[in-house]
């Protein structure tokens, strides 16, 4: 039953012709456009509803009451052009409180008092601009009708008003019929349009949610796009220049079998700059599996002593060529025994990566590992710090991101594309591993990395936390 009325409350609020009952400013807004709508439609109804009241005071001479009644019907059916001529909600609204309540009024003082049916519409103002025109308009007619009925009360118990009976009183239950029907209807009405408010709300919602469903399939596609032409794109860059590499080697040789060295600084060069291409190309590839996860995590047990120690001879050779001092520190007892359970290509990328971006913004100072004392049950702690230039508080959330540098002009001293950073976050993530920054310009940054204490185990034995 429910999902026929609701049809229905659809039909007339999507129908291009109850459209035409409303200012163009009022079609903007789905919402008002369903409320100005019913609103419209409910005032329409009192060329039906006014006849209907003022047809018993026609009946028994009382031609005044009649057109009195027809009079507030026509404020309440003013309803239409005002909302079709101005689009002003909280005007219709105004125009039918005051025909509801001065029905209301003069209901009370021809058909017996407060006792009367009339009484009863004294309801419908408040709840008519609440569900039209909302709270506030809504709690100003509350108080309204609340002080209309208070002075009735006084006026009629003062004696300075006293209620007639126009009807005889036989006629009043027929009467009082009429005024329920009418009632009712009104409240359906006011009921209609609330339930209008509510399938709006429910369809905006299934809507919004569409909207977000096809954006993040849209969004999954791009990606997916962006990282086949990524690693398409690295792995045909990566094949030419793996040819200039091994051709530049093979005239290096020919040329040192003649003894001839006159071109050894040119050809290192090439070599050189070649091989920071393949490796720029590495890392753009890299970059794409781990985005992609075309790369999961294989995780195995490992010899932390001996990963430290492949790190930092790879560490070293970097930093001299940096004209930097390198420094590992750690507790080597400790150190042997620490069992570390990670994927071990992921954590030596991170580890190195951290260390090249450290010697890339240092120059003639020193680079540090440090791996503080591992202990059971407590996370591991690894530093990789450097006396660079640092980095300014507030570029810290941004060095994560992809082809972002801090310094981004032509000027730079550093090179790369800006991927080594992202790179570590990802690879982190997948690990479980957190990585934290802190830096002062001029002084150097610190990155810190913590490895969860279940990933850790002493002698080969897992470590098992406390629940």
């Amino acid at each position: 039953m429910k999902g026929s009325w609701q049809n229905m409350i659809t039909r007339v609020v999507d129908s291009e012709n109850t459209s035409r009952l409303l200012h163009e400013s009022l079609l903007e807004d789905p919402l008002i456009t369903a409320r100005a709508k019913l609103q419209s439609i409910g005032a329409l109804c009192m060329l039906l509803i006014g006849p209907v009241v003022a047809f018993p005071y026609f009946q028994h001479g009382e031609v005044e009451l009649g057109m009195i009644t027809l009079l507030f019907g026509l404020i309440f059916l003013s309803i239409v052009p005002i909302l079709k001529y101005t689009g002003e909600v909280w005007l219709a609204t105004m125009a039918g409180c005051l025909a509801l309540l001065g029905a209301s009024v003069t209901g009370v003082f021809v058909l017996g008092g407060l006792d009367s049916y009339s009484a009863k519409w004294l309801m419908l103002p408040p709840v008519y601009a609440l569900s039209t025109s909302g709270v506030v308009l809504g709690g100003a007619w509350f108080i309204t009708s609340i002080g209309v009925y208070a002075w009735m009360f006084w006026a009629i118990q003062s004696g300075a008003l006293v209620p007639i009976l126009v009807f005889p009183e036989e006629l009043m239950p027929s009467i009082g019929m009429s005024n329920f029907i009418v009632f009712s209807a009104a409240i359906w009405m006011l009921l209609l349009v609330v339930d209008a408010s509510h399938l709006w709300l429910v369809i905006q919602l299934r809507l919004s949610n569409r909207v977000a469903e096809r954006a993040r399939d849209e969004a999954e596609r791009t990606g997916q796009a962006r990282a086949r032409f990524l690693a398409n794109m690295s792995h045909e860059l990566r094949t030419p220049m793996n040819a200039v590499i091994g051709y530049t080697e093979i005239i290096e040789e020919e040329l040192h079998e003649q003894d001839n060295h006159d071109f050894d600084e040119e050809i290192a060069m090439v070599l050189d700059s070649s091989k920071e291409l393949i490796s720029m190309i590495s890392d753009l590839l890299e970059v794409t599996q781990a985005g992609s996860s075309a790369r999961g995590v294989v995780r195995e047990k490992i010899d932390a002593a001996r990963v430290f120690a492949k790190v930092t001879d790879a560490a070293e050779v970097l930093s001299q060529q940096r004209g930097n001092t390198f420094l590992f520190a750690s507790d080597s007892d400790a150190l042997e025994a620490l069992v570390l359970e990670v994927d071990t290509f992921m954590f030596e990328r991170v580890l190195n990566s951290l260390i090249d971006n450290a010697n890339k913004f240092t120059q003639g100072g020193a680079v540090s590992l440090v791996v503080l004392e591992p202990k059971a049950g407590e996370p591991l702690e690894i530093e990789v710090r450097d006396s660079g230039v640092g980095i300014a508080a507030e570029d810290l959330e941004r060095i994560w991101d992809d082809f972002v540098q801090v310094d981004d002009s032509s000027t730079r001293e550093a090179g790369g594309m800006g991927l080594g950073l992202g790179m570590v976050r990802r690879y982190c993530e997948l690990l479980e591993v957190e990585c934290v920054v802190e830096s002062k310009v001029g002084e150097g940054t610190t990155f810190t990395l913590r490895v969860p204490a279940r990933w850790l185990s002493f002698d080969g034995v897992r470590v098992e936390l406390d629940a």
